[in-house]
């Protein structure tokens, strides 16, 4: 296989996800970003399913173990602030056999950046 210096456009979670897909498999990415660092907005994400599987073959699980929300239940809410419905979250554990954690945003992004940074060519704030 001849390596490739392959350019991906966003250091997002797709991105850098990519970024280490493609440097494991002996490629050289390098990722642009316009964001003049890592950002620190964003929301709170269910991580579960796929997601979840693919962090675990990163190696990254234990980490986002560690920076994960305390959430007890998911109440979803009318327009009045009335709760219509509710899940606990012991119960989204159970069906997914524990592979669930409530997490910010840019924890994964953190954390998926920390899983590259010393491998990726990273250039940031291009306009």
């Amino acid at each position: 296989m001849n390596k490739l210096r392959i350019l991906i456009s966003g250091g997002g979670l797709a991105g850098l996800t990519a970024a280490y897909w493609l440097h494991k498999v002996g490629h050289e990415p390098v990722v642009v970003e316009r964001a003049p660092g890592l950002r620190r907005d964003g929301y709170a994400i269910d991580f579960f399913g796929t997601g979840y599987d693919v962090a675990e073959r990163m190696g990254i699980i234990a980490p986002l173990q560690r920076r994960q929300l305390a959430v007890d239940a998911l109440s979803f809410v009318d327009a009045a602030g009335k709760t219509t419905a509710r899940l606990d979250i012991t119960t989204m554990r159970k069906a997914v056999h524990g592979k669930y954690m409530a997490l910010m945003h840019y924890t994964l992004e953190e954390e998926l950046y920390a899983a590259v940074a010393s491998v990726l060519a990273f250039v940031l704030s291009l306009k």
